[in-house]
């Protein structure tokens, strides 16, 4: 409502009722205007009405909310059902157009708004944790891997021969997701077998890093990242270096995997004229991640990183954050193809405005501040059992723990135990506990994914006899 209505609305009401009613109002104006002119996240959380409030306002942006509309095209944001007009906040003609994610759609103004507003939030939002040095962010309707994919095809397509340009270095991870998006995008996996972590010295940081148990926590080393790109050179003479779309790291992993040193593997691969994609996937909530990440991006080597929405910013699943270098994230948006829908990049709009600043810093605090408890009872869970927890520092979000004895015989019993460590899953299931994973190394557990054979599968090494079965816990947001 503008001064001339309020104006008016003085003859119809109090006054000085109408007069508090327009001062509520401009402190809503204000946030607005804020936001839109600082394009941050906003310092506090905005209340749900202003948010819907917002909403509405946007969405009578776009023509297919004009009074009196009349769309002549096939495509003009025609909503069967009432129910999911309302879900989409009658926002129905997507964002971007068929050339560019990230490009105006002519007839949602209101949309294409709350995109660019999202992605300078999200990108704020990086910074805030840490990762300071990303230059851009763009909001993609895209889970994880498929994030992936699109980033790798990117990533082929800058390289001084495209066509050429077929392997990615990966280090490997047990999770396979980030196996199928290299495939997926058409390229080449190059598996990087992981190594024991050193027992002793840092992670670049000054500080020394004691794991729990150093023998059974397994990490990439950097200079077999640098040995993979060498022989690939030395195999492909005739294109050397440009053979090679580019490496892929791992931040955010189950144990007994540690995160990839990012900072290490981009300046071998920097030295090598090879560029660095890191699946982050929920590497925002830890911050010696974030710090290592940000480091490394500051290396110039790496050229985007992806992270998930739904396990760093709680909503639903289907979405993804792609930062990093500001003109590799626009080649990555400008090779989406068609129009995309704008519902995750909504959802992660309210939850930003939700959040403010301060609320998105107290749930990482949340989750810092409880971490030691977590730890304390899980290693009290494990030694009143006979078990270990398997950890190390640069993995402050998953452990896991050892069932050797989960299911034993009592000693001098000669009846089959009912249980085993193969049953444990089911049984946390049925007990509404979700989330856990069991690994059974062991016969049986190798695997042929996307071409390559994997032993060991899910211990993250090909190496797993004496591996005990785990059970893998993460301490997320």
């Amino acid at each position: 409502m503008n001064d001339k209505a309020l104006d008016l609305s003085r003859q119809l009401v109090a006054p000085h009722m109408i007069d508090a009613g327009r001062e509520s109002l401009r402190t809503n104006h204000s946030l607005a205007h804020s936001l839109i002119a600082q394009r941050r996240l906003p310092a506090d959380p905005w209340p749900q009405p202003l948010i819907e409030q917002f909403l509405m306002q946007l969405a009578s942006m776009d023509s297919n909310n004009f009074v009196g509309h009349a769309g002549g095209g096939e495509r003009e944001g025609r909503v069967y059902s009432a129910l999911v007009a309302r879900r989409h906040w009658y926002m129905t003609h997507g964002i971007g157009r068929s050339g560019d994610l990230t490009a105006d759609q002519p007839k949602a103004a209101g949309s294409s708004l709350l995109a660019k507003l999202c992605n300078c939030m999200a990108l704020d939002a990086m910074k805030a944790v840490g990762v300071a040095k990303a230059q851009a962010a763009v909001v993609v309707p895209l889970a994880t891997g498929m994030s992936l994919s699109l980033v790798l095809q990117a990533l082929r397509q800058s390289r001084p021969k495209p066509e050429k340009a077929k392997y990615v270095i990966w280090p490997r991870i047990d999770q396979k997701t980030s196996l199928k998006c290299i495939t997926a995008a058409g390229l080449v996996p190059v598996v990087v077998q992981l190594r024991p972590l050193p027992s002793g010295g840092d992670d670049g940081d000054g500080k020394q890093r004691q794991p729990t148990d150093a023998a059974s926590m397994l990490a990439v080393h950097h200079d077999d990242v640098a040995a993979a790109i060498d022989d690939l050179i030395a195999r492909h003479p005739e294109d050397g270096v440009d053979c090679i779309a580019g490496v892929l790291c791992t931040t955010s992993c189950f144990a007994p995997r540690a995160p990839d040193d990012v900072l290490a593997v981009s300046r071998v691969a920097s030295a090598r004229s090879v560029p660095v994609v890191v699946n982050n996937a929920y590497g925002l909530q830890s911050a010696f991640i974030a710090r290592r990440l940000n480091a490394a991006l500051e290396t110039g080597a790496v050229v985007a990183c992806v992270q998930s929405t739904d396990k760093n910013f709680l909503t639903p699943v289907g979405g993804a954050v792609i930062a990093g270098e500001k003109a590799f994230v626009g080649r990555v948006a400008a090779l989406y193809p068609g129009r995309a829908s704008a519902a995750p990049v909504v959802d992660l709009f309210v939850t930003l405005l939700e959040m403010g600043r301060s609320g998105w810093l107290a749930v990482q605090r949340q989750r810092t501040e409880l971490m030691p408890a977590f730890l304390a009872a899980v290693e009290k869970f494990a030694a009143d059992r006979g078990e270990r927890v398997l950890r190390h520092d640069r993995n402050d979000i998953s452990v896991a723990i050892t069932v050797r004895n989960y299911g034993a015989a009592d000693a001098g019993s000669d009846k089959k135990p009912k249980k085993s460590a193969a049953s444990l899953g089911a049984e946390l299931f049925r007990h509404r506990i979700t989330g856990p994973k069991v690994i059974l190394p062991g016969p049986g557990s190798a695997k042929k994914l996307c071409g390559v054979t994997f032993d060991g599968y899910g211990t993250h090494s090909d190496a797993a006899d004496g591996v005990p079965p785990m059970l893998v816990v993460a301490f997320a947001v």
